[in-house]
């Protein structure tokens, strides 16, 4: 009997120990999960702030419709979250590269275009500059038949891009471009349309002209270009487009000392070959832009040495000297049209200089091609993109705190309205001026005025209704906010780049008594969980 009760003497100590390792087995099975109709579906609460990012990736357009399946996705994203941090990786993961192009799918859905680039005497343009565009393009929009308001499926609708507003385009903004600005114009994969998908470029809260750049015409005047418009037609990339019948796929070429020239053409499918010869004519300074003495001096401004230690008085003296072996090549032009030409010259040879030019160098550099071209729109732009970051740096917008207006953001900003002025459609001024506006605290109805301008001339332009949202959430019209977020990157990821859009739905979501919600945008603009987030996150001045 005694032997037998040693037996079970330990039963006890067994069950209480199994009854204070339940909570913990319970825990285990995910974190507290939460249905919310802002996204259509249970988002886990991890560290008290709503976590979407964890149960949804890019490609993937939907929540959990099941708390337990909530709680299953919650765990993997845990998992590759802490695997992530702990190789030193960011998260969320960056987008992926563009998928490279590969034989078959060039037979089956691609439109390989060889260009031959020629003047009139037949003869090859090497180096012309090569855009492409088609039409109709296409804009996202977030549906969701539930009501969800962050997120939803993905409707791709066509909008027409005509080829004189791809021409247009391409002329005005093509200077900012080759000088340093690269994000207007995205670089262009092989694979057209994978710009198109928000999951695959929410990297940046940036403007994304409807216009590529593909590269310049090598030696011979020949580019090879690989189009996938038809892309879109897959309906597991693109759900639920709308795709024409018939679509256009156009090139705008540009070439120093040529009038610009394009070509479009209609498509029913892909997986064609083609080839298109596109003759340039001679521009009005064809005979200065065309000459070998200005392709020497290129060559002259590329070896200006732009140290920060040299002095720039003796860097002007050598621009002086350059530009000065280009005045007999106007002389067989109109006198009028001398000296316009050469300060033409002199600007574009300028502009060569400011994608390797120290801060110092590069706004007495904008002050000299504004001099040169006072009416230039995208000259005027530079120069007052340089005098904004004078004095608070690039990173001046992640603060909300009014501050002292100094003298460069006054000429800055009287620079922005001059070149609205000038060219109420060119679009890259617009976040300038909307950052020397937000440090000196200006109306809310003086932004909105500004961005509604804009959004007239560009209706499917992602970045101004991203601005507008943000702005009316400010106000407390959330209603227009969120009819504006439909059309812009208001899938999880990309929030975390709109510091500006992060913000406000952070502030809405406190006003509305929600902090675990507030707290996921706080987490998406700083890249970590507030320590308490029931206490209102102070963002400090950098």
């Amino acid at each position: 009997m005694a032997t037998r009760y040693r037996l079970f003497r330990p039963l006890p100590t067994i069950l209480l120990t199994l009854l204070l390792a339940l909570p913990s087995a319970s825990a285990e099975r995910g974190p507290k999960v939460v249905y919310d109709s802002d996204f259509d579906g249970y988002v886990p609460v991890v560290g008290g702030i709503e976590r979407p990012d964890l149960v949804v990736g890019r490609g993937d357009d939907r929540f959990p419709a099941t708390a337990r399946q909530g709680r299953r996705k919650a765990r993997r994203g845990l998992r590759r979250e802490r695997k992530a941090l702990r190789r030193g990786r960011s998260w969320p993961a960056p987008p992926p590269p563009a998928r490279e192009a590969d034989a078959r799918w060039e037979d089956a859905q691609a439109i390989v275009t060889e260009l031959f680039i020629h003047d009139s005497n037949e003869q090859p343009v090497p180096g012309a500059r090569v855009y492409r565009y088609s039409n109709p393009s296409f804009y996202p929009v977030n549906e969701s038949s539930r009501g969800s308001r962050l997120f939803g499926s993905y409707r791709y609708l066509p909008y027409a891009f005509p080829a004189h507003a791809a021409q247009s385009c391409a002329e005005r903004f093509e200077e900012s471009f080759r000088s340093g600005e690269k994000e207007l114009f995205q670089a262009a994969a092989a694979d057209l349309d994978e710009w198109h998908n928000p999951w695959l470029n929410d990297s940046a809260s940036a403007i994304r002209l409807p216009l590529e750049y593909v590269g310049t015409s090598d030696l011979t005047g020949r580019l090879r270009v690989v189009t996938g418009l038809f892309n879109v037609r897959d309906p597991e990339r693109f759900p639920r487009a709308i795709v024409p019948s018939r679509m256009r796929v156009g090139f705008v070429v540009l070439a120093d000392g040529y009038q610009s020239q394009l070509s479009e053409r209609p498509y029913e499918r892909g997986g064609l070959d083609e080839e298109r010869s596109l003759t340039l004519l001679h521009g009005p300074g064809f005979r200065l832009f065309g000459s070998r003495a200005y392709q020497v001096a290129e060559r002259l401004f590329d070896a200006i040495d732009l140290a920060p230690s040299h002095d720039f008085d003796e860097i002007a003296a050598r621009i002086d000297r350059i530009v000065e072996t280009l005045k007999t090549l106007v002389l067989l032009n109109p006198r009028e049209e001398q000296q316009p030409l050469l300060d033409e010259a002199e600007t574009r040879l300028i502009s060569r200089l400011f994608s390797r030019a120290p801060p110092q160098h590069f706004l007495r550099l904008a002050r000299r091609a504004v001099a040169l071209t006072p009416n230039h729109p995208g000259r005027i732009y530079r120069l007052a993109r340089a005098l904004a970051a004078v004095d608070r740096g690039d990173d001046s917008a992640s603060s909300r705190a009014a501050s002292p207006e100094t003298a460069s953001e006054r000429e800055a900003e009287m620079l922005l309205r001059r070149v609205i002025e000038l060219d109420p459609e060119f679009l890259p001024a617009l976040p300038v001026l909307d950052e020397l506006l937000l440090r000196k605290n200006a109306e809310l109805a003086l932004r909105t005025r500004v961005f509604r301008a804009a959004l007239e001339h560009y209706p499917f332009e992602r970045f101004l209704r991203a601005r507008l949202a943000g702005i009316a959430l400010d106000s407390g019209h959330a209603a227009r906010a969120f009819d504006h977020l439909r059309y812009t990157w208001a899938a999880t990821p990309g929030l975390g780049q709109d510091q500006q859009l992060a913000r406000s739905l952070a502030d809405y979501y406190w006003r509305m008594g929600l902090p675990e919600k507030a707290g996921t945008f706080t987490w998406l603009l700083t890249g970590h969980a507030p320590e308490d987030p029931f206490v209102r996150v102070r963002q400090a001045s950098p």
